[in-house]
């Protein structure tokens, strides 16, 4: 998830797909979010539509969110070196973690009445327990170093070697941990981290070069369709807040429901990127910003529902659309805000001045 800029310091344009995949993820983490919020204010139930919106979202933008963060890890590793990548990578998330656990946790205790919140101080100061979508952050960086190790490009042996070994991982952990540091870790994302490592950029942009623009359709269908089959079938959804069967069966069909998922969202975004550029260019700059809406979009999504619970808004679809539109925009602009009064350290760590010897 940005977790997910990794290719903006002149390296060759990547393919417009990515940035468009990005958007379109960034805006179904919102879109989760903004459903559990409604469901948090007992505004909806779990049994009807938000519930099947829960694990249909839920089971697979998070493995498309690491899939794409992927496909930049060897390029990266090329232009910087392993070591120093790793450092650096590891040290970004960790800041943004640390940032905006306190952040977002001061100013849930301060609106406190006016939120689902009911946090206290205390809760926010434990950092090694991860806020909301918080945990993310450190498990994207454990997930990164394990296949930053491990390495799995090169040969075709090494490459099916590896991934075999993350999805027997993957199979193994395949559901919420409750204790710690699990919580932190989720060892499952390394097997959609390195599936993308493994592809490339290069290469996936190559690949997806290759296929039709009238096939993306039927593409984006058949793989749309797979995932709904599987969900259906019973696939094992970890995160969801519908209980989702649990044996390794499921498991399997999880991971599948994933893949389907992802093939699906990228060939929407590259059907999108060739066909309709003035909708791709705005989906796009969401997925360029993918990070700092990660980090504070909810901020701005319990914003919008408490001003419309105020107001005694009862029309549910309004509760959707506003809050999608609160949690992208506002993120976005305040984004902007930090660029120009030079607070950007909240997004972006400060790096140690170097100066040239003479």
């Amino acid at each position: 998830m940005g977790v997910m800029a990794e290719s903006a310091d002149g390296a060759p344009a990547r393919d417009a797909t990515v940035d468009v995949a990005k958007g379109l993820a960034i805006t179904l983490v919102v879109l989760a979010h903004m459903d559990r919020g409604l469901l948090a204010a007992g505004l909806v139930e779990l049994g009807g539509w938000t519930g099947r919106v829960d694990v249909w979202l839920y089971s697979f933008f998070i493995p498309l969110f690491v899939f794409l963060s992927g496909l930049f890890v060897l390029r990266s590793c090329a232009r910087a070196g392993r070591r120093a990548f790793l450092v650096a990578r590891v040290a970004d998330l960790m800041w943004l973690y640390l940032v905006w656990s306190l952040i977002n946790g001061l100013l849930q205790v301060g609106f406190n009445r006016f939120t689902n919140a009911d946090l206290s101080p205390r809760e926010v100061f434990t950092l090694w327990w991860p806020l909301g979508q918080m945990w993310f952050l450190p498990s994207l960086a454990f997930a990164t170093v394990v296949v930053v190790l491990l390495r799995p490009w090169g040969s075709p042996l090494r490459r099916w070697v590896v991934l075999g070994v993350f999805l027997v991982i993957a199979l193994l952990s395949w559901q919420t941990f409750g204790v710690w540091p699990l919580v932190w870790l989720q060892p499952e994302l390394a097997f959609f981290l390195g599936l993308g490592a493994a592809l490339g950029h290069e290469r996936f942009a190559a690949l997806l070069g290759r296929i039709r623009t009238l096939a993306l359709l039927p593409l984006m269908c058949v793989s749309a369709a797979a995932s709904v089959g599987l969900l259906a079938a019973g696939a094992s959804v970890p995160t969801s807040l519908v209980d989702t069967p649990d044996r390794l069966g499921n498991r399997l069909a999880g991971v599948g429901c994933a893949l389907a998922g992802i093939v699906a969202a990228v060939a929407v975004s590259a059907l999108i990127a060739r066909a309709v550029p003035a909708v791709a260019a705005g989906v796009a700059l969401l997925g360029r910003r993918s990070l700092p809406i990660f980090v504070s979009h909810t901020i701005f999504t319990a914003g919008a529902r408490a001003m419309l619970n105020l107001a005694g808004l009862d029309w549910i679809p309004a509760y959707v659309a506003i809050g999608v539109l609160a949690g992208l925009s506002g993120p976005l602009l305040l984004f902007r805000l930090a660029e120009r009064f030079g607070f950007s350290w909240v997004y972006v760590r400060p790096r140690m001045k170097t100066h040239a010897r003479t």
